[in-house]
Order: structure tokens, then C-alpha cells, then sequence
């Protein structure tokens, strides 16, 4: 009986209901372009209050900037939108400033001309980016650097490691290149920032030395305050190694 009903009530109904069921596709075209069901009337769509003739000048620039061979094989459509919606909501609360969101769109395509050139982007980033997902391609880079820093973490712990033992052996230029490795790869660490400057105070390259002593005093002020025991020994290898220089 329930089917029964269904199929009356869809025989019955008027046309524009059945017009909206098979056209849930439907897209308008162009930057900022949501998809527009059964609509009745003009419909006009802005990209947050920039005038259409402004979005066509904006798109003749980028695809201009671009040049040919890049404009053919990227949606300049998803760049376009991404760019002003960028641009509006840094502005927010802002009258629209036509000059400076010209500038930001030239410059933006000369930016992706250069990752599209720059052989030390990977495929998969520029991949995104020429299909104008430049949000996607972003969470991407940054997983891969969350990535890269954990092994950087471990990787400076192992160099620390091994600047030690090579200490043990007497072999001081060795672990100086090993306290060092650690020191640029994690330079927030006070340990390894103390310990590359006493091994260079100990190879007698005393202004690198102070150098990094420095850079430890200051991260331990901030982190552990002067009262730290931490914080007083490195001060005191500081004001040693400065007074033995005067």
C-alpha cells in the first residue's frame, strides 16, 4: 500500500520537482562557482564581494603570469578562488583594496611558476597545486615535515651519542663534527648547544666557542631561569672562556 502511494504522489507531482531530483548536479562556472539547484530568476555570484568584471581581469592576469604551457595544464579556476578567499579572509572587515589584491594574484602565479620549475619540489606537491589544490597540498608538506622532524630528533640524539664516545677515545675533531651535527639539527637543545661549545673551547676556537655558549645561556634564561643550576654552569663556562680571551 505504502509503495502504492510513492508512486501516485510521483506521477501527481509537478514538473520543477522532478526537474530539481535529476539536475542535483548542476554547476555554475567560473572562480567561487557553487553548484545552483533548481533556481528560478538571475542568479549572481561574486567571490566575496569582488565585482565579476574585477574576477575577469584577475583571471586574464593569472593565466597571463603563468604563460601558456602552465596555464594549459593548471585549473586556474581553483587557484583563482583559493587566492581571493585567502585575500579576503587576511583582509577581513576591510574595503576591498583592488590594487593590492591585483598584486597579490600576479604574485602568487609567479610563485607557482617557480614550484612548478624547481626540481627539489616533489611530483605529489606539484601534482596539487596544478589541480589548484593548494590547501591539500599545504597539509601535505606539513605532515611531511612532522615527519622529518621526529627523525631529525633521533638523528641528533644519535649524533650526541656518538660525540660522546668519541670523546672517550681522545678523537675530539671527530665528536666536534658529531656535537655539531646534533647542535644544527636540534638548535634549541641546551645540551648539545653546551656541549659543541666546550668541545670547541677545548680545540681552542674560543670565539665559536662563546659563540654557542651564548646561544645556550640565552635559550636556558628563557626556559629554566637564572636560577638554574643548568643556567649557572653554562653562564660560569661562558664568563671563563671570555675572561681567558680578554
Amino acid at each position: 500500500m505504502k509503495l502504492l502511494l510513492v508512486i501516485i504522489v510521483t506521477l501527481l507531482s509537478p514538473t520543477s520537482y522532478v526537474y530539481a531530483l535529476n539536475d542535483v548536479s548542476q554547476q555554475t562556472e567560473g572562480p567561487c562557482s557553487p553548484a545552483v539547484n533548481d533556481t528560478k530568476g538571475n542568479v549572481t555570484i561574486t567571490c566575496g564581494g569582488v565585482p565579476k568584471k574585477d574576477i575577469d581581469g584577475l583571471m586574464n592576469l593569472l593565466t597571463k603570469t603563468l604563460g601558456r604551457k602552465n596555464t594549459q595544464l593548471t585549473d586556474t579556476n581553483s587557484i583563482l578562488s583559493n587566492v581571493i578567499n585567502d585575500y579576503l579572509k587576511e583582509n577581513q572587515g576591510l574595503k576591498l583594496d583592488k590594487i593590492r589584491l591585483t598584486n597579490v594574484v600576479g604574485d602568487q602565479a609567479r610563485k607557482i611558476n617557480n614550484i612548478l620549475d624547481d626540481e627539489f619540489i616533489t611530483d605529489g606537491v606539484k601534482d596539487l597545486i596544478l589541480a589548484g589544490k593548494i590547501k591539500e597540498a599545504e597539509r601535505l608538506v606539513d605532515s611531511h615535515a612532522i615527519k622529518l622532524d621526529k627523525k631529525d630528533k633521533e638523528l641528533a640524539a644519535a649524533h650526541y651519542e656518538r660525540g660522546r664516545v668519541k670523546e672517550l677515545r681522545i678523537k675530539y675533531t671527530q665528536a666536534k663534527k658529531s656535537f655539531a651535527k646534533a647542535a644544527i639539527l636540534q638548535p634549541e637543545n641546551t645540551t648539545y648547544l653546551s656541549a659543541y661549545a666546550s668541545i670547541l673551547d677545548d680545540l681552542a676556537e674560543y670565539s665559536k666557542a662563546i659563540e654557542y655558549y651564548e646561544l645556550a645561556y640565552e635559550t636556558m634564561l628563557t626556559v629554566f631561569g637564572d636560577d638554574h643550576p643548568s643556567t649557572k654552569t653554562v653562564k660560569n663556562n661562558l664568563d671563563a672562556t671570555v675572561s681567558a680571551n680578554k
